[in-house]
């Protein structure tokens, strides 16, 4: 019986707008399912230079200028309009810096960083890399930032 209790309260919880509510509660920026595209950019968390595993990417872009962000906050995924800069900065230059801003309510995402190993040089090599701090502020004022490495190209 009291099992039935708690659950009918959290149910009226719901219903009467405590899932609303949630989104004052921390805000969480968490990674991708299993997934990446097979061109475009992605940032992915940490500070250490790509890797030879997988690791799911916080947020992903299509190589296209002005392309949204996609990126999963606060447990769902969001599609954030550029508003500002870019990702892709094809033909840059070591210690180039790269800003891009994405928003999208209640979400205002901006990465600044700047590109740290390029390969344009190279026969049939078609991509950049770069590190830097990603960072999103919800409506509320809830805020929270994360270093990342990424990448653009195929």
């Amino acid at each position: 019986m009291r099992s039935s209790v708690l659950g009918l309260g959290a149910l009226l919880g719901l219903l009467s707008g405590g899932a609303s509510r949630a989104a004052d509660g921390p805000l969480r920026i968490d990674p991708q399912p299993a997934y990446s595209p097979e061109c475009g950019c992605s940032l992915t968390e940490g500070e250490q230079p790509w890797v030879l595993t997988f690791v799911p990417p916080l947020l992903m872009q299509e190589l296209d200028d002005g392309a949204p962000a996609v990126l999963r906050l606060d447990g769902a995924d969001r599609v954030l309009p550029m508003v500002t800069g870019a990702l892709n900065v094809w033909g840059a230059s070591c210690g180039m810096p790269v800003n891009a801003r994405f928003a999208g309510a209640p979400y205002v995402v901006w990465f600044a960083g700047f590109v740290t190993r390029t390969c344009y040089e190279n026969e049939g090599c078609e991509h950049f890399e770069f590190r830097g701090r990603l960072s999103v502020v919800r409506e509320d004022g809830a805020r929270t930032a994360r270093p990342v490495t990424g990448s653009c190209g195929c």
